[in-house]
């Protein structure tokens, strides 16, 4: 999946051009020991975390129509627009309280087990941004932005209920029915979703 959008600095010397390369995330389903097993060393010190917390605003179903950058970073807090007031904007990881660093050259490992029978890890890949000089160089980095993570958890959901709803046991709710609550990161690109419906 590639999302392209040209940004003008305001003059033609410094007209950048950032391509924006999606890897397809991956979902895998664990049963309930597996997934408490995980996360039993990490709750028990719950000091050892990042938390974000959401407004009910945040319906996956909403954030699944996103298709343009500048959206994920609104979602990050970094542009705020009335025309976008649906959401509200959230913290930056660089508010990060508790200094717990993503590696941003791997892969974030997302679990969930609401509403369904089994656990699922969703495997997040870094959102790879180049930016491309009117002089023809190009600089490659990879990223990690709420907004962007919590697009990547919302359309994992999406394939889920499409797609593996029998093999993961949905059960009580819609996915119209979902909204973020809170994401938990830990360290070691480990993330905790826990969703409202």
């Amino acid at each position: 999946m590639l999302l392209n959008w040209t940004e003008d600095k305001g003059d033609p010397y410094h007209k950048v051009e950032y391509r924006y390369e999606v890897k397809q995330y991956e979902i895998q389903t664990l049963d309930y020991e597996e997934y408490t097993q995980k996360f039993e060393e990490l709750t028990s010190n719950e000091t050892n975390c990042f938390s974000i917390h959401f407004p009910l605003s945040f319906y996956l179903w909403r954030i699944c129509k996103i298709t343009d950058p500048i959206f994920l970073e609104l979602l990050s807090g970094k542009y705020y627009n009335n025309e976008y007031s649906d959401f509200e904007s959230i913290t930056d990881f660089n508010e990060n309280p508790e200094d717990i660093e993503i590696d941003f050259a791997t892969p974030l490992l997302v679990y969930s087990s609401y509403p369904f029978q089994m656990a699922v890890e969703i495997k997040i890949f870094p959102l790879r941004e180049t930016a491309i000089r009117r002089q023809g160089e190009s600089i490659p980095y990879n990223l990690y932005t709420p907004g962007y993570i919590i697009w990547q958890i919302s359309l994992a959901y999406e394939g889920i209920y499409k797609n593996k709803w029998k093999e993961v046991g949905v059960w009580g709710h819609e996915f119209a029915d979902l909204a973020f609550g809170s994401i938990k990161l830990y360290p070691g690109n480990i993330i905790k979703v826990n969703l409202e419906s």
